[in-house]
């Protein structure tokens, strides 16, 4: 396995790790604020489970994200790379002979 595909797969598992521990974090954020009624004890919640969480939601998308267009570009080159192996392969054509335009239309005499 080259080394642009296995920084490709990290990235995914990465960033498919990061979202989904995103978003349990703002759940367990979400459950400790719900269980309790002072404001002061709800404030380290937010911040930790709310901020962090969203943090780390975006975080693992952006790395996704980064993950697809790493694949792109992979593809792109493999492409490019099959293109110039098919150009190189075709022989060039002949030259076309020259002719002029009355060489190339009938004559027809009408009475």
């Amino acid at each position: 396995m080259r080394s642009e595909q296995r920084f490709q797969q990290i990235l995914t598992i990465v960033g498919g790790f990061l979202m989904p521990l995103g978003l349990a974090v703002i759940g367990i954020g979400w459950y400790g604020t719900a269980h309790t009624g002072y404001v002061f004890e709800q404030l380290p919640y937010l911040v930790s489970g709310g901020l962090f969480g969203l943090g780390l939601t975006f975080c693992g998308a952006l790395i996704f994200f980064s993950s697809w267009l790493a694949r792109l570009v992979q593809l792109q080159r493999e492409q490019a790379d099959l293109t110039r192996r098919l150009i190189e392969r075709t022989p060039p054509k002949a030259p076309e002979p020259t002719t002029t335009p009355t060489q190339k239309l009938p004559v027809t005499e009408t009475v």
